[in-house]
């Protein structure tokens, strides 16, 4: 493909249980990156050391239609509001002072 770069999505969370959400990781693959291609290609880990709550808020300020955005593990016509992805999303919404426009079974 061609590409100069790769973003991944991983975050700082309270409760990141996840080792690719830990900057150690991130790290990691940029070395990996390096030394496996011919040409210089970064791995971008830009939210590695935000919370939630502070994407969030930057998501705001850039016009992010959070409406669109899906966690929930369960997958229905709507966000089940028990999973631990949808516990995990409402706090940092009422952190970051910013509606989640998520509307939940529960």
């Amino acid at each position: 493909m061609k590409c100069e770069a790769v973003a991944i999505g991983a975050y700082r969370g309270q409760y990141t249980a996840y080792p690719d959400c830990h900057p150690a990781f991130a790290e990691a693959m940029a070395r990996a990156a390096r030394v496996c291609h011919d040409t210089p290609f970064q791995v971008l880990a830009s939210f590695v050391h935000w919370d939630k709550a502070g994407i969030i808020r930057r998501g705001a300020e850039l016009g992010v239609p959070f409406e669109d955005a899906w966690s929930c593990y369960n997958g229905g016509e709507m966000h089940c509001g028990k999973c631990g992805e949808c516990i995990d999303r409402r706090s940092p919404f009422e952190k970051a002072g910013v509606p989640g426009a998520i509307q939940y079974e529960r």
